[in-house]
């Protein structure tokens, strides 16, 4: 079982074809792939389209414009060796690539803010353990105690949710999350709720690729959009992705 595991890691880390813009780093390639490629492994998929990963003032974000290659640009916005804000960023942004990411409607976008935001935390959390054995370069390994506090220090700031009481906290601020999906206090206390689930099976993360399969209509409800989800995902999800909406959408 442990060597189908390390397989499909492998798979992983075969299909991500990342192209790093050297010159906007002030830290050697070599550190910037590691980093990128560990984020990589810890989140569990089975492709992704080429990347073309810069530093820049106008990050952290994915553009919808491609590059000339035809790569997803991801723009981030780090600081020297500050390697957990690389993990977080990075994280984050490639979920959203994942994900499927769309120029559609925006009513239901913050439950992929969501999402993103629980990726980061999930590969902080994750690397920081890996890391001990795993580390991608040997300096890496003493600072893997650095990934796990900065995970804890947002999960510290977030507001604690408990998880039955998601459909109460969506229900309060669902005309702000409507109107603006980027609420990062708000994403934020949503990932913590929904950490755990991932947490115990990493392999939901494999559901959130279908995410954005389709367009979204404007002015979906939430309830809507799960189904829109539902309908293109592989039926080995459904049952998950039905509990989310059971979290998110149950009455109290």
């Amino acid at each position: 079982m442990k060597g189908l595991f390390f397989l499909f890691l492998s798979t992983c880390f075969a299909s991500a074809q990342i192209r790093i813009d050297t010159e906007s780093f002030d830290v050697s390639e070599k550190n910037v792939r590691a980093i990128l490629e560990s984020v990589v492994l810890a989140l569990p998929d089975t492709k992704l389209p080429p990347l073309y990963v810069t530093n820049s003032k106008e990050g952290p974000i994915t553009l919808f414009d491609r590059s000339p290659r035809g790569e997803v640009i991801i723009h981030l916005n780090v600081r020297s060796s500050y390697w957990s804000q690389y993990v977080y960023q990075f994280a984050h942004e490639l979920m959203h690539v994942r994900a499927g990411f769309r120029n559609d409607a925006r009513e239901n976008k913050w439950l992929e803010e969501t999402f993103c935001e629980l990726a980061s935390l999930h590969a902080l959390r994750t690397l920081g353990v890996t890391w001990e054995k795993d580390a991608p370069l040997p300096h890496f390994k003493g600072f893997r105690h650095h990934l796990k506090d900065y995970a804890q220090k947002i999960i510290a700031s977030r507001e604690k949710i408990d998880l039955e009481k998601l459909p109460l906290y969506y229900s309060k601020h669902r005309t702000q999350l409507r109107t603006d999906s980027a609420r990062r206090g708000l994403n934020g206390a949503m990932a913590v709720a929904l950490l755990p689930l991932f947490k115990k099976d990493p392999k939901h993360f494999l559901a959130l690729s279908t995410l954005n399969k389709t367009p979204a209509k404007k002015d979906l409800s939430l309830g809507e959009f799960f189904l829109k989800w539902e309908r293109d995902s592989p039926r080995e999800h459904h049952s998950f992705i039905r509990s989310l909406q059971h979290h998110f959408l149950k009455r109290p």
